[in-house]
């Protein structure tokens, strides 16, 4: 089933207002995410850092109309040079395998790699671990895993 992905890029002082009012409009789930590459390394425990610029996306059902929500949140909000509206239609996929395309195989040290058994290594002598990313075990590309 396809969804409608709404995303409001905007400055964290406004982030919780939009979550809120995407929730008002019905939104199915809601993700906040880094909206200018600005990554947040250990942030202190019991916090909740947001980024300065912060994309609020929404997930709606694809029968969902968002023609009127620009309006509706310049109603609420008000201005748009503080915020920006962007919707797709989202293809329904197989989530926890369409990652993997982006997911190449890993070299540690001299012949050791690590990948996925959709892909090959050519190097000769290599040794390989396959393994498929997954809840149990992720990419390997973790710091305590590449020690």
């Amino acid at each position: 089933m396809p969804w409608q992905q709404l995303t409001v890029t905007t400055h964290k002082h406004l982030a919780t207002q939009f979550e809120q009012l995407l929730e008002d409009f019905g939104t199915m789930s809601i993700t906040f995410s880094d909206g200018a590459n600005q990554p947040i390394y250990e942030p202190p425990l019991e916090t909740t850092p947001l980024w300065e610029q912060v994309r609020v996306t929404g997930l709606f059902e694809a029968e969902h109309d968002p023609s009127n929500i620009q309006s509706y949140l310049e109603n609420q909000v008000g201005e748009t040079n503080r915020w920006q509206l962007n919707n797709s239609l989202l293809q329904d996929q197989v989530w926890e395998r369409v990652w993997l395309k982006d997911f190449q195989p890993i070299k540690f040290g001299r012949n050791f790699w690590v990948c996925s058994s959709e892909h090959e290594v050519l190097e000769e002598n290599a040794i390989l671990l396959q393994l498929d990313p997954g809840l149990a075990f992720g990419t390997g590309t973790h710091p305590t895993t590449a020690l």
